[in-house]
């Protein structure tokens, strides 16, 4: 695939499957002329709802598609990662192969794997594979037909367990929301500090700014001494646990694959950094509620700090 145009992809792959006997079906209208619950079409099944559903026949019963999509609302929202990796996109073409009964997984499996591996020319070497939890079919299949191990072809959610994590996610919460409510102790002496040291001129820049103007300013002055309290407290919560020492080589084995947003694979930093986060947009949420209504303003001192 390496140097190849979008068309010659596009083509690659309608006439693979035209050779495996599926009919090249144009791409439908961007707007649904049969589902008036969908305002765009957001995949390539779309057209052929009824057809699935049994409310209509067709004269084939495999079928390939380039289908215009676009995915800006509903449950299919892409718009929040779109830019994080090159396959989020508001407005795409989603190539697909559609069988109405005819075949299934097995062939399904077969189709893919020899379209990627050699129509396409892809390294098997550098291939994952990921199924359904508790698609045990799938999972088979997949190692039959590849000839790749389990370290290759994944189960999503039984991977937790495979490296002990799985029974600790509930023990983990709890600890998480105990350590959470211990934090917030030690961040109100910090804000209250904060807005002590407030300035007139700070006073008049929140007085007159934004909705979030008081946020921003308790943000800027007090993060890193937040972080400092907050973190011994994440540490203690997750020893509780031994999580840590279970996720840190996981995310870092996780961010050596290709086209992947990376994670910061210090999870005591990570878990930190997103507590103090999710205090700000609380504190964020309750300013725009006080300035908007003025019952909102429990003390004199609120009154003070946002109007």
């Amino acid at each position: 695939m390496v140097g190849k145009s979008l068309n010659e992809i596009r083509s690659t792959f309608l006439k693979y499957f035209e050779k495996n006997d599926h009919r090249i079906v144009e791409s439908s209208n961007l707007v649904p002329n049969n589902d008036p619950t969908l305002m765009f079409a957001n995949s390539g099944m779309v057209q052929f709802k009824n057809v699935f559903t049994g409310l209509e026949k067709r004269d084939y019963k495999r079928a390939t598609t380039s289908q215009k999509c676009v995915r800006a609302g509903g449950k299919h929202n892409d718009l929040e990662n779109v830019g994080y990796t090159p396959r989020h996109h508001t407005f795409f073409e989603m190539l697909g192969n559609f069988s109405f009964g005819d075949y299934f997984k097995e062939k399904a499996i077969e189709l893919s794997w020899n379209l990627i591996t050699k129509d396409f020319g892809l390294d098997k070497n550098r291939l994952y594979f990921t199924v359904f939890h508790e698609d045990d079919e799938a999972f088979k299949l997949w190692k039959k037909i590849s000839g790749l191990g389990d370290d290759r072809v994944i189960k999503i959610k039984t991977s937790l367990s495979k490296i002990g994590l799985n029974g600790k996610v509930e023990e983990f919460e709890n600890s998480m929301n105990q350590a959470a409510e211990t934090a917030s102790k030690k961040a109100l002496s910090i804000l209250l500090d904060a807005i002590k040291k407030m300035s007139i001129v700070d006073a008049l820049t929140i007085l007159n700014g934004e909705d979030n103007a008081a946020t921003i300013y308790l943000k800027n002055n007090t993060y890193e001494f937040l972080y400092s309290e907050f973190k011994p407290i994440i540490i203690s919560a997750m020893d509780k646990v031994d999580l840590a020492k279970k996720w840190n080589p996981l995310i870092k084995k996780y961010n050596t694959i290709p086209f992947t947003k990376k994670l910061n694979p210090d999870l005591e930093d990570y878990i930190t950094t997103k507590t103090i986060d999710g205090l700000f947009i609380l504190i964020a949420e309750q300013e725009k509620e006080i300035r908007n209504n003025p019952e909102a303003r429990v003390s004199d001192l609120l009154i003070k700090v946002f109007k």
